[in-house]
């Protein structure tokens, strides 16, 4: 099990946009200048990191401001800078405390605004940046002193699983586990073959694929039970927003889970199993990383031979997801499309045993709650 320190939370861009989006909560908080100061600069900080035009739309977001002296309008000026950023962001008042609410906001963004078919959003790039990481510590420093966040780096809590479906899409296939995992390796292995026939070589080319790497969504999928709703509700990458959704407790398959912490982790898993994909996520894989590679993932078929399952820790979100991970040889893994807390069953054993609870949001965000509760 991984610590929960401020330095690990800062490893990945996951991490580094979690803490970003708690520094603009507070301001967001702040009655004076210095709060709107600080949304203002490290938006359009943000938007000069954003690709193709991204200086074009900085202008455009600055031109919304008028000047505070009533003179020229502020689009005149030029997008604030990494170091303007640190600046307004050092003003910001912490809480002493972080809750559970507002950290499950933050980290909902983080998760909502991954990406891994396009090149990462501007404040990604921004949080990235040498001068904010003095102010995104700080900030870590909260989050990993956080009893909320104490269970962050925690392995799987077997007896408080549950799976959260918004719709039928999301309900587990009534094929074996086997017959799930054989067709997934099948179908990933034609398309490779068929990608390495057919597709450009060139990394920049405009194609896009399979780019996931997370085993067959039609395998049962837990997340744990928390009071607040489990983060299944709506800590989904590539998700559809949605604002209700079924969740039933799942005894979990026999057998030992795998999990990971961090790119080690994902890394060894590669590397004892690994599954290459190099021409089928080559494009996709390259705006993310900004390399090409001889990519790999694992080989879900043959991981079930070790384990029952394999859970993705929040902490383990966090410090790998939409960052390149070494292996070795010259080869590299991506692990992309993955929830934070999310468990897949490899095996049969997996199933429902309570009545669904429906759970629902109001359309325009805010919390979850039971509808019987």
């Amino acid at each position: 099990m991984s610590e929960m320190t401020a330095e690990a939370l800062l490893e990945g861009p996951r991490g580094r946009r979690l803490c970003l989006e708690l520094l603009l909560h507070a301001a967001e908080g702040m009655t004076d200048e210095r709060g709107w100061d600080a949304s203002r600069v490290v938006t359009t900080a943000g938007r000069a990191f954003e690709p193709d035009d991204g200086n074009r739309y900085a202008r455009l977001i600055l031109s919304s401001f008028e000047d505070a002296s009533g003179g020229a309008p502020v689009e005149e000026r030029a997008p604030g800078t990494p170091s303007e950023a640190a600046a307004v962001l050092a003003a910001i008042v912490l809480p002493a405390r972080i809750d559970a609410g507002a950290l499950r906001g933050a980290l909902a963004v983080s998760v909502d605004v991954a990406r891994y078919w396009q090149e990462p959003d501007g404040l990604d790039a921004l949080a990235a940046q040498p001068e904010l990481r003095t102010q995104l510590l700080r900030v870590a420093e909260l989050v990993a002193s956080s009893p909320a966040a104490s269970w962050w780096s925690e392995p799987i809590d077997r007896w408080s699983q549950v799976t959260s479906a918004p719709d039928e899409s999301w309900a587990p296939s009534r094929e074996t586990a086997a017959e799930q995992l054989q067709r997934w390796a099948e179908r990933r292995s034609a398309e490779e073959q068929r990608a390495r026939r057919e597709g450009p070589s060139e990394p920049t080319a405009n194609r896009s694929g399979d780019w996931w790497s997370v085993p067959p969504n039609s395998l049962h999928r837990t997340t744990r039970a928390l009071p607040g709703g489990p983060y299944g509700l709506d800590l989904v990458e590539d998700g559809f927003g949605w604002d209700s959704a079924e969740v039933r407790q799942v005894s979990t398959a026999d057998g030992p889970v795998i999990e990971i912490t961090g790119p080690k982790d994902w890394a060894a898993l590669c590397r004892r199993w690994p599954f290459e994909v190099e021409a089928s996520v080559r494009h996709d894989w390259y705006r993310v990383t900004g390399e090409d590679r001889a990519w790999v993932l694992p080989d879900w078929s043959r991981v079930a031979h070790e384990a029952a399952g394999v859970h993705l820790s929040v902490l383990g979100y966090l410090r790998t997801a939409t960052r390149l991970v070494e292996i070795d040889g010259g080869s590299a893994s991506v692990l992309a499309g993955w929830n934070p807390d999310a468990t897949y069953w490899l095996r049969d054993g997996a199933r429902e045993i309570s009545d669904p609870v429906r759970w629902s949001r109001p359309a325009d965000g805010g919390d979850w709650s039971a509808e019987n509760s």
